[in-house]
């Protein structure tokens, strides 16, 4: 990890960034050339899934978000309707929540908008050519068959090179958080897609790396910012760098076991550069579309974010915002994962012999997996208000601990690289 290499890395990823910026743009603005007139009649279609705020298993989805995010760019304030298709890409708006976009299939009446284009909203970019020609309840369930064939894909990958209980160790944790909404619903499935397409991504990389892999999580990181901006950003980041060090860590490269900070911090800043970075940039495309305004406008919104005063938020101090998404599990998947998680994996010896494995020799997967537990911290505001669905931040944990319970920890961090040590030492004498 040279000087040389480092700097080549940030001028390859400014050019990816200054690239994905214009093709995004782009994108984003052919979508919406597709008419809203289908989008809309399909969406009244199926009107009563719009409010459905429980998923087929009794979790709870975060159906306010979904309603304020398909109608980003639907429903046009009658006076920008003569505005240029990147104007209103750009200048994006949406109704805010699900009773008024109802009311608007409903009845057709003007409605009160709200600015929306502090975000990319990249998701419309399935939903609006699949809503033109299928019903919401149908495109729900495209993208769930998409989020099972991603997850079963990486899974069986996983499976494959570490055995059937490390993949397990991963799809466990999965009944237990509330997964629901995030891979079926529009605005937070393609989040999903990330999560495991990232991990799904460097499976194939696999453990020759001998440097980080920090142009993949700049992209990533833009990515991020471009289809979902806060859902569980920390997620994106780290669940794919959990699958990078289980194979790096056994390999003769030793990337991970040598540098396992240092290479975490590296694609931590590239992931960091390229979501705030990519955010920022249209930020400025909407100021110099909108005006001036727009900087002040959006840096308000993101302190909202972190410590704003809202409904249904009691306090700010250190600790609340994880309380807060700990008790959304409710009151049987709380005792239930905190007994399957905390408990059992460390009732007998092996168990906490499995733990100090762990600890000894993946710290570095830890300081991963508590990152997006800080997260919820540091937007505290944000944490609070969805918590419903932003409790899916302790996946990460949840993934090590299981591999203590299914006695899998020795095994990924520790069996095969003393194998191959013995290996090489055979071969010398």
């Amino acid at each position: 990890m040279t000087t040389t290499w480092l700097m080549g890395k940030v001028a390859t990823a400014l050019g990816l960034g200054a690239a994905l910026f214009v093709t995004f743009t782009v994108l984003i603005t052919l979508v919406f050339m597709i008419p809203n007139d289908p989008i809309a009649e399909n969406l009244g279609d199926k009107i009563d899934a719009l409010d459905d705020t429980y998923g087929i298993n009794g979790r709870i989805m975060d159906s306010g978000t979904e309603c304020i995010g398909v109608s980003v760019g639907l429903y046009q304030d009658p006076q920008h309707e003569n505005q240029s298709t990147f104007w209103k890409a750009i200048n994006a708006t949406s109704l805010y929540g699900c009773q008024p976009l109802i009311d608007w299939l409903e009845t057709g009446e003007p409605q009160t908008t709200r600015d929306y284009f502090r975000y990319w909203h990249g998701y419309l970019l399935v939903f609006r050519p699949f809503m033109a020609a299928l019903p919401y309840h149908d495109v729900r369930g495209f993208m769930f068959l998409i989020s099972v064939l991603l997850t079963s894909a990486w899974l069986l990958r996983l499976g494959q090179d570490f055995g059937l209980k490390v993949a397990m160790a991963f799809a466990v944790p999965l009944l237990f958080v509330n997964t629901i909404g995030l891979v079926s619903v529009v605005t937070k499935a393609v989040t999903w897609w990330l999560v495991v397409g990232g991990g799904l991504y460097l499976t194939r990389l696999r453990s020759q790396a001998t440097q980080p892999p920090v142009l993949t999580f700049f992209v990533l990181g833009c990515l991020t910012a471009f289809f979902d901006f806060l859902t569980t950003p920390m997620l994106i980041l780290v669940v794919p760098f959990m699958v990078f060090c289980l194979y790096n860590v056994q390999s003769s490269a030793g990337l991970i076991a040598n540098h396992p900070l240092k290479t975490f911090s590296l694609c931590t800043v590239f992931f960091g550069a390229g979501w705030i970075g990519l955010w920022a940039s249209k930020i400025i495309l909407a100021a110099a579309v909108i005006g001036p305004e727009v900087i002040t406008n959006s840096l308000g919104a993101a302190a909202f974010r972190v410590r704003g005063e809202a409904a249904g938020i009691d306090n700010f101090w250190l600790g609340q915002a994880l309380y807060t998404n700990l008790a959304a599990l409710k009151v049987f998947w709380g005792p239930a994962t905190l007994i399957t998680f905390g408990i059992i994996p460390f009732i007998k010896q092996c168990g906490r012999d499995e733990a100090l494995t762990l600890w000894k020799k993946g710290r570095i997967l830890i300081i991963a997996a508590l990152v997006p537990l800080a997260f919820l911290e540091v937007l505290s505001n944000h944490a609070q208000i969805h918590e419903a669905f932003t409790h899916v931040n302790i996946y990460p944990a949840l993934v090590l601990l299981g591999l203590i319970l299914l006695r899998q920890t020795s095994n990924v961090l520790a069996a095969k690289t003393e194998a191959k040590a013995e290996n090489m030492s055979g071969t010398e004498r």
